[in-house]
């Protein structure tokens, strides 16, 4: 049944201390007709949870230049089988708010939105709960973290190119250490290289005699500063 409610557009009224709460019941019927987003450090998450390099990850598992989540032929997303989401516990921060939705404004307050329910989910709704317990439950605080870090970043980036002559051929063709070579995945084109935590992080190490890290968080950092290096280079 096709879900009327996925383009009611959302009202983010909602703040950490509104009361909310919700029941999975794993039906799954929100791992359907769904643009999963994911970001850097959700990309580099599902890939270990996988055993594989995050860009192997982008080759076989994303679409949209890396940016989303492939889906099947039946609307579902990749990751869902028989058995549920495959990949649950490194699931993707949309997927840990849902039915919720954030917003975070140019004050960095942030809002939350409930999402209409599919006419067919068994989740629990109630109000017994607040906002902030129910993100508790979602473990989301290490990628809230995360998506403020790079959302820091990306700013940086939109700043310093705006100053930049011939700007989509710089983009394209620069990247920390040289990898723009890895702009290519099995046919597709990574929105930026820069996605690519293990091939960027795998150069600058090589580039400076250094040992990639294998702790996530440390990953991150170490990408991070990788681009911000690239930048102050610029």
């Amino acid at each position: 049944m096709p879900d009327s409610n996925l383009h009611l557009p959302l009202a983010f009224e909602l703040d950490r201390e509104s009361p909310f709460s919700f029941i999975c019941k794993a039906c799954s019927k929100c791992c359907y007709q769904k643009a999963i987003k994911v970001a850097p450090y959700e990309a580099l998450r599902l890939s270990r949870n996988l055993g594989i390099t995050t860009t192997e990850f982008f080759d076989t598992y994303t679409e949209g230049g890396g940016t989303f989540l492939k889906i099947k032929p039946d609307m579902a997303c990749i990751f869902l089988s028989n058995q549920g989401c495959s990949v649950h516990p490194d699931r993707p921060l949309v997927c840990r708010l849902y039915p919720l939705g954030q917003t975070i404004d140019a004050e960095g307050k942030e809002s939350f939105g409930k999402m209409p329910p599919h006419p067919d989910c068994r989740g629990v709704y109630n109000k017994n709960s607040t906002v902030d317990d129910y993100l508790k439950s979602q473990e989301v605080a290490p990628y809230l973290r995360m998506e403020k870090r790079y959302t820091a970043l990306y700013r940086q980036m939109e700043t310093k190119l705006a100053h930049l002559k011939n700007e989509t051929n710089g983009f394209d063709q620069v990247g920390p250490d040289n990898v723009g070579n890895a702009t290519e995945v099995s046919g597709q084109a990574l929105h930026s290289p820069l996605l690519d935590i293990d091939v960027t992080i795998e150069c600058y190490c090589k580039k400076h005699g250094t040992k990639p890290p294998v702790n996530l968080e440390e990953m991150v950092t170490l990408h991070i500063k990788s681009i911000e290096d690239w930048l102050n280079k610029l």
